[in-house]
């Protein structure tokens, strides 16, 4: 279509697909955007393929040496999917055991959905090589103009025509009286229908080198543009470890008192209900106080493997908190005292992370890396102190 004389005309055309759905058009007199200028616009073809797909199709040319039916799998890379796992753990009434839930959650964000899919997930983290720089076009600027669509100044306002309303002394006379009487008519009773039966139980996860791969027991439909949940794992009866942790840094030694960190400690290791690989996601925490069930607090994992410490740092606590205070200096050593107090009316374990070269070397301590870790029980309502020698380099 002409955008002067609004003639339309015929002519040979390139058609390339455009940002957002749209269509590119190069022709003798340059690029356009059709679909856009508001007047006609049709494409016309010389013929169409017989084996022309309405949706996207993938061909596929294979060489065999001999004629015969087999089934192909195709495999390729997809990108705009990702997933997450999200555990929920609710607190036993012991407080030593938890059950441990943990949801998949998948994310496609292409426009294509997949119905009946065997979903697997791979956790980790996989060695990925940066692409080289591609090359950058060379070609000039594309300028894509088109019509002014119509604004609300364009036309001139509609005039509205006046409504006849009818009078209401018509509506009066044509009233009459109405009277409606009813029953309740009860329902028949019908059995409830049997609940559906329990999915089954995720399979453990597989090795792939040094990842793991989870693979859902059921075929799932992914939307397009949509999410998908489902059970990752489900482990009851989880042996936890409940203590207050802290770490002294460079801020510590000026005597002032700061709360510690409630830490709910797994082993992962079958002995204690776990021994499975878990990957990194958000853990929400949920104890049952006077029969109802109350968020706890929320964190973040990272991935576990068999064997692993796993930590659930849940929040601060005022009641217990720690203090440390320098006590001296010389050009060797410098002296720390720590003191540890305990606001409620049960014993507290306590875990210290250390950081400092400890002179003479500690025997009773745990080494984790380049720290010492010293664990210790403050009694309800008291408070329990520890002094050492920094060694200065």
């Amino acid at each position: 279509t002409d955008r002067k004389t609004g003639k339309v005309s015929e002519q040979d055309a390139i058609i390339s697909a455009g940002p957002m759905g749209g269509v590119i058009v190069q022709t003798a007199q340059g690029y356009e955007a059709l679909g856009c200028s508001g007047l006609p616009e049709r494409m016309l073809y010389p013929r169409v393929p017989t084996d022309l797909s309405p949706r996207p199709t993938l061909s596929v040319i294979a060489t065999s040496a001999r004629s015969a039916r087999v089934t192909l799998q195709l495999t390729y890379l997809a990108e705009g999917f990702d997933w997450a796992a999200n555990y929920v753990a609710d607190m036993q009434d012991d407080g030593r055991h938890l059950d441990l839930m943990a949801w998949l959650t998948v994310a496609n964000g292409g426009v294509t959905g997949f119905a009946d899919a065997r979903l697997s997930v791979i956790a980790g983290q996989p060695n990925k090589q940066r692409r080289k720089a591609q090359p950058r076009p060379t070609g000039g600027p594309l300028s894509l103009r088109c019509w002014p669509m119509d604004i609300t100044s364009t036309h001139p306002q509609w005039e509205l025509f006046p409504i006849d309303m009818p009078q209401a002394e018509a509506m009066m006379d044509s009233a009459q009286e109405i009277v409606l009487t009813a029953r309740r008519v009860p329902a028949p009773m019908m059995a409830a229908p049997p609940p559906p039966p329990p999915p089954p139980p995720p399979p453990p996860p597989e090795d792939v080198g040094d990842l793991n791969l989870y693979r859902v027991p059921v075929t799932v439909d992914v939307a397009a543009k949509g999410q998908k949940q489902v059970a990752l794992l489900r482990q009851p009866d989880v042996l936890v470890e409940r203590l207050y942790a802290a770490t002294i840094d460079y801020r510590d030694g000026n005597g002032r008192s700061r709360p510690m960190t409630l830490r709910l400690r797994l082993q992962n290791r079958k002995a204690d209900g776990l021994g499975l690989a878990m990957p990194s996601g958000r853990v929400a925490l949920f104890e049952t106080v006077d029969g109802r069930r109350l968020l706890a607090g929320e964190t973040d994992i990272g991935d576990k493997a068999e064997g692993e410490r796993v930590d659930y740092d849940i929040a601060q606590s005022a009641d217990v908190r720690i203090m440390a205070v320098i006590g001296g200096q010389s050009a060797k050593a410098r002296r720390w005292t720590l003191t540890l107090t305990n606001a409620r009316p049960f014993d507290a374990t306590a875990e210290i992370l250390i950081p400092h070269d400890i002179a003479p070397r500690p025997m009773q301590m745990e080494r984790r890396g380049n720290s010492w870790v010293w664990r210790a029980i403050i009694p309800a309502n008291g408070q329990v102190s520890y002094s050492y020698d920094q060694k200065l380099r």
